[in-house]
């Protein structure tokens, strides 16, 4: 299955693809894959749930 992302990484995610950085570096600088960052949230997108 993988590793779980941490609510904090995933907020790291969203800050760095706000910045324009590319996926590539974005998942370097996480240490995760790329993939994990292409499904990820983008700025602007988050919804709350129920």
């Amino acid at each position: 299955m993988g590793w779980v992302i941490s609510l904090e990484e995933w907020a790291q995610i969203r800050y760095l693809r706000g910045q324009g950085l590319s996926l590539r570096k974005i998942a370097a600088e996480v240490g995760c894959a790329k993939k994990t960052v292409e499904k990820g949230p983008t700025p602007g997108k988050w919804t709350q749930g129920m």
